[in-house]
């Protein structure tokens, strides 16, 4: 249930996002909710020029290059698009599935950049992801920034290659309840809420957050961090008792100790990583944890970096 001046329908919802961010994103909310009806009016005259839509699928050759940039949420656009960048889910599986289906595309790349986002068709669009992998090599790009939400689909690639200066992780789900109650007692205003069931009002911002009401988010919180592990899991090629004991554990870790965490395979540019898929050799090279310690295959961390010639190439096409 959300405020009647909120900007940010399902804020109060279950995230997978740096803390941060959503510090941010709350603040925003609390922001327009205190301003008065002038300047939600302005913000409100803002959204006609917030940016909407998916951004711009660049082609390398023969490998599409689909950006997953800002705070990714289902639909995209709106205040917080404009605010924070963002992706939009709807918008990100009609490409994916363009370049899936294109017979001009023989390979995908993830150019990842994103704090991560809500929940909301995460899961869904993690088994697109993973589908879209099985049917063409796809590697995903840490440029710079892979964090939750964004982890959680850029896992479902084959391979990950992270920029030097790059950070990946922030495995975990949350939310955040925001009353409202003394903010509206301040503005002489009282909601009554009128309902029928139990728990129809339950965790509304009109009042305290009760133990109860506290139980049933963390069990939401639960759920979906378990949706979280097991996609992680399926996708990298290990295990979900492995994703809980390693990989961060909720931390967003540089590109280095994100290689030897299992977070990511290698240390390369975006450009390494448009090469890698284009090579098509993008086999996983990731190993459950019980076996990789022993192992003396090859496994992430190697750095991967495309021949002079091809680099240039590429880049010409880049920029």
């Amino acid at each position: 249930m959300t405020h009647r001046n909120d900007p940010f329908p399902g804020a109060d919802r279950p995230w997978a996002v740096l803390p941060d961010t959503l510090r941010d994103v709350m603040a925003a909310r609390a922001t327009f909710a205190q301003a008065g009806a002038a300047a939600r009016q302005q913000f409100a005259g803002a959204l006609e020029d917030a940016p909407d839509g998916y951004s711009t699928v660049e082609t390398s050759g023969r490998v599409a290059v689909l950006p997953l940039s800002g705070l990714i949420t289902p639909g995209g656009g709106g205040l917080m698009a404009m605010l924070f960048g963002g992706t939009g889910l709807n918008d990100f599986a009609q490409a994916l599935d363009a370049a899936v289906t294109s017979n001009d595309v023989d390979a995908i790349v993830l150019d990842v950049d994103s704090p991560g986002g809500s929940v909301e068709l995460l899961p869904e669009t993690a088994a697109m992801v993973r589908q879209a992998a099985a049917a063409k090599p796809m590697v995903a790009a840490v440029n710079t920034l892979c964090a939750s939400a964004a982890y959680w689909l850029a896992a479902q690639a084959h391979q990950i290659v992270a920029t030097p200066s790059g950070a990946a992780g922030s495995i975990g789900v949350y939310t955040a309840h925001t009353e409202f109650s003394a903010l509206d007692e301040r503005e002489g205003i009282k909601t009554t809420l009128i309902s029928a069931g139990k728990y129809k009002v339950e965790g509304n911002p009109y009042e305290p957050l009760s133990d109860e009401a506290l139980a049933a988010i963390q069990t939401e919180i639960d759920d979906l961090y378990g949706m979280f592990v097991a996609d992680v899991a399926k996708g990298r090629n290990t295990t979900t008792s492995a994703v809980q004991a390693g990989y961060g554990q909720g931390r967003l870790l540089g590109a280095t100790r994100a290689v030897d965490a299992g977070l990511v395979d290698r240390i390369g540019t975006l450009t390494d990583a448009i090469a890698l898929a284009a090579s098509g050799d993008v086999r996983p090279t990731q190993l459950p944890a019980a076996s990789a310690a022993s192992s003396s295959s090859p496994r992430g961390g190697d750095v991967f970096e495309a021949d002079q010639e091809t680099r240039t190439r590429l880049a010409s096409v880049l920029v």
